[in-house]
């Protein structure tokens, strides 16, 4: 095969993905870099061929994510976002690719503290879910969004979140399943939150 074949591009992204979850860090992103080289090389740009190319540089972003360099991540994700954008034919509300990068913009922007901006991807992210219908996947944005909430310390939002990411798997996930029990333990956390909040304005009040 020719240097620039694209099923050596494919090789390379895989083993970019293998070194990732060895934490070969350095290796992997070496791996997704030649990947691109190779697909962006290409004088044939299809639909497919785009998709790929924004696939490498959402694995180099998500590799940026794991060693906590946001900047880096969100610029990488950021331009996996505008490829997909730009593929004709792509419908822009109910892809589910669309969905997971827009959802890992957002965990960028919420790892960062800009509460607003992940505020707003996720609701794209939700968004194309609802459209798409997969009752799962709209259980963990609405678990995230209320970690958000969570974070900007209005518990009460937080737990509204947290119980509609719950009701949402209920109906496709077992009561035992990891993500119920996570679902549990987030609305309790922001249960307990607002108990305590409640009780030190009640002793606030009490002092005046």
């Amino acid at each position: 095969l020719p240097y620039n074949h694209h099923l050596i591009a494919h090789a390379l992204n895989n083993l970019g993905v293998a070194h990732s979850n060895l934490e070969h860090f350095d290796k992997a992103r070496e791996c997704y870099e030649q990947a691109m080289k190779i697909q962006l090389s290409s004088f044939e740009r299809t639909k497919d061929k785009h998709l790929l190319i924004a696939q490498s540089m959402n694995n180099l972003a998500t590799l940026q994510f794991e060693k906590e360099d946001y900047s880096a991540a969100e610029i990488s994700f950021q331009r996996a976002l505008d490829i997909k954008l730009a593929v004709e034919g792509l419908d822009p509300y109910s892809n589910e690719s669309l969905a997971n990068t827009y959802n890992n913009l957002a965990m960028v922007q919420l790892r960062q503290g800009r509460f607003e901006e992940a505020l707003a991807n996720f609701e794209r992210t939700l968004k194309i879910e609802f459209s798409i219908g997969n009752a799962a996947d709209i259980a963990s944005t609405y678990n995230n969004i209320g970690g958000v909430y969570h974070e900007k310390n209005n518990f009460i939002k937080a737990k509204c979140f947290y119980k509609k990411a719950r009701s949402n798997a209920l109906t496709v996930l077992t009561k035992k399943h990891p993500s119920i029990a996570l679902y549990k333990h987030n609305m309790e956390k922001a249960r307990e939150m607002i108990r305590k909040n409640k009780l030190r304005k009640s002793m606030e009040n009490r002092d005046k």
